[in-house]
């Protein structure tokens, strides 16, 4: 390894990831760049997966690494991943998705010495990588991707390259089933404030699918109230920084609005009432995507002035009262 070619760390956490992991990693080692590190941490899976990481491991003994974590959790797999990388710059990648050929090459040769990080963007297919994805996700070429930025659209975790050093003292949350890595993006700007650049270009392939073990396949009622404990640990964290603007106030606020509609659609109205409750009315006229006359606008006035009355009715008629007389966050796999 030389200072022109740094060594580069993918580390993917596996769960049960028989159906896919083999895509997974052959999508890293068919990388153009070298040298790279693939850090394998399983996570107390049970079917065929760390057989299957054995055989790629005598394959490739110089570059698989396989890992252990006992700690149930995505999070914890990756921060025992990060623990043991010995790579100059970190790349994650679940386990169900897919690194583009040039990916790793692509990034690293954007990251200029004034950033910590560099983002591409993301193609989404249903089930399979054929044919045209479902949707993309690309944004402009932007050299300091700004904590507003993140609150608005925050990258896929299959989408950054991070300098090792920058993410010295951040941790993934593995308190949290949803949204880690909204709040790692986060912590990582506001608390260690790194700077992060995006580029136009897709790198990574996610996979939509209906495995039990991908996490948008929750219980949405309970991930819209992990989505919440997310946003409340992002506003403390904002609390206590330097981020003063009014732009990042507006899009916390943008955040919350989104969030409270969105609860309405996983039918968790005490959700989407607690979090109509901290929205700043103040901010509302200042945001770019939000309409008072919108189904978001109707929902949310609904939600602050008789969101409990709605919430109230509703449980009665549905008998789940005691989730709101119970303000512990409810329990959820965290995978």
């Amino acid at each position: 390894m030389s200072l022109e070619n740094p060594l580069v760390s993918i580390v993917i956490p596996v769960f049960n990831s028989e159906a896919f992991i083999a895509e997974a990693i052959n999508s890293c080692i068919n990388e153009t760049y070298r040298p790279i590190e693939i850090i394998c941490v399983d996570n107390n899976s049970e079917d065929r997966s760390v057989s299957l990481l054995e055989q790629y491991q005598k394959l490739y003994p110089g570059i698989i690494k396989i890992h252990q974590e006992a700690e149930a959790g995505a999070p914890a797999a990756r921060n025992r991943g990060m623990a043991v990388a010995r790579g100059e710059f970190i790349h994650f990648l679940d386990s169900d998705d897919a690194l583009l050929p040039n990916a790793v090459e692509t990034l690293l040769s954007e990251m200029i010495p004034e950033v910590d990080a560099v983002s591409g963007g993301e193609a989404y297919y249903k089930d399979h990588f054929k044919g045209l994805p479902a949707y993309e996700r690309k944004r402009i070429n932007n050299i300091d991707y700004h904590i507003a930025d993140i609150l608005n659209d925050h990258p896929n975790t299959g989408a950054l390259l991070i300098r090792n050093s920058a993410i010295k003292y951040v941790k993934w949350d593995n308190s949290l089933g949803a949204g880690q890595d909204l709040v790692f993006w986060s912590e990582l700007v506001i608390a260690n404030h790194a700077r992060i650049k995006y580029i136009p270009e897709i790198v990574c392939n996610i996979r939509i699918h209906q495995s039990p073990h991908r996490i948008s396949n929750k219980n949405k009622k309970l991930r819209a109230e992990i989505h919440y404990q997310a946003i409340i640990k992002i506003e403390e964290l904002l609390k206590s920084s330097t981020f003063k603007s009014q732009i990042v106030e507006i899009a916390l606020n943008d955040r919350k609005l989104k969030h409270a509609f969105n609860a309405i659609h996983a039918r968790n109205f005490k959700v989407s009432y607690l979090t109509s409750k901290g929205v700043n009315k103040e901010l509302i006229k200042r945001s770019s995507n939000f309409k008072w006359l919108s189904r978001e606008g109707v929902f949310y006035f609904t939600n602050l002035y008789i969101g409990f009355l709605f919430y109230f009715l509703h449980s009665k008629v549905l008998k789940t009262l005691d989730l709101f007389q119970n303000n512990k966050t409810p329990v959820i796999s965290r995978r």
